[in-house]
C-alpha cells in the first residue's frame, strides 16, 4: 500500500513539473474562408519591376524593409483594398482600411503562378497572380495587435515540396475556450491547471491555377517548425 502511494505521489509530482502547453494541426483555419477569389481580377495596375525577386525559407514581417522606394501607389491601393477588405472581413462588410501598401517581393511557389508578397507593416499577404489574373489572396505573417513586437503568425516555405507552412501562436478573440484553455482529467479533478494551446498550425499549397487548398501535413518537409 505504501509502495502505491509512493508511486502517485511521484506521478503526481511530474505532472506538476510538466509542460502544460500543446500544439494542434488545424485544417479549417478561419482566415482561409475567403482565400480564393469567387472573380478573376485582372493584374493590370502592377508594376512588375516595384517587386524584386525572393527565394525564402520562412516569412515573417521586417519592417525595416518597408522604405519608401517599395512603397505601392494609389493606384495599387484603390486595386488591392477591396479585395483585401474582402479577405479579412467578407463580401457583405465595406471597409475602408486606407493602409499604406509596401512590395516586399515576388517568388514562385506553383510553376506557372507568380505570388507577390505584399504588407501593410501589420500584415503579410501573398497574392497569387495566374495569366495576369489575381487568383487568391492568402495572409502569411502578422503581429499580435495586442504586443507589436511579437509574430503571431509565421510561415515557412518548401518550394520543392510547393508546400507553406503557417504557425498561429495566437488563437481568435471569439475562440474564448481557447483562451481558457482545455480540460483534461487532471484539471477536472483540479489537480492541474487546464492545457493550454501552445500554437496550432496548418499546411497549404498553392495549386497549378493559382488558388489556395490545404493539405496533409508532412513533417518531414518542416523539420524546424517545433522551434517557431
Amino acid at each position: 500500500m505504501v509502495k502505491r502511494e509512493i508511486i502517485l505521489f511521484f506521478t503526481l509530482l511530474s505532472l506538476v513539473g510538466c509542460d502544460r502547453s500543446y500544439v494542434e494541426y488545424d485544417d479549417t483555419p478561419l482566415y482561409f474562408e475567403r482565400t480564393n477569389l469567387s472573380e478573376d481580377v485582372y493584374w493590370d495596375t502592377i508594376c512588375d519591376v516595384a517587386f524584386p525577386e525572393i527565394h525564402l525559407d520562412s516569412v515573417v514581417i521586417d519592417t525595416t524593409a518597408m522604405v519608401i522606394e517599395k512603397k505601392l501607389d494609389e493606384e495599387f491601393r484603390a486595386f488591392v483594398e477591396p479585395k483585401i477588405s474582402y479577405y479579412l472581413y467578407d463580401q457583405s462588410t465595406v471597409r475602408q482600411r486606407n493602409q499604406v501598401y509596401y512590395a516586399l517581393g515576388k517568388t514562385s511557389i506553383q510553376d506557372g503562378v507568380i505570388s507577390y508578397l505584399v504588407s501593410d507593416r501589420l500584415y503579410v499577404f501573398l497574392l497569387n497572380v495566374k495569366n495576369n489574373r489575381l487568383k487568391s489572396i492568402c495572409r502569411i505573417s502578422a503581429f499580435n495587435v495586442m504586443e507589436p513586437t511579437e509574430i503571431w503568425l509565421k510561415t515557412y516555405i518548401n518550394y520543392e515540396a510547393k508546400s507553406l507552412l503557417l504557425i498561429n501562436k495566437i488563437l481568435y478573440v471569439s475562440c474564448l475556450d481557447a483562451y481558457r484553455g482545455e480540460d483534461d482529467f487532471w484539471s477536472n479533478l483540479g489537480i492541474l491547471e487546464r492545457k493550454m494551446k501552445k500554437f496550432s498550425f496548418t499546411t497549404i499549397t498553392i495549386d497549378e491555377n493559382g488558388y489556395v487548398q490545404t493539405i496533409p501535413f508532412k513533417k518531414k518537409d518542416f523539420p524546424d517548425y517545433m522551434s517557431y
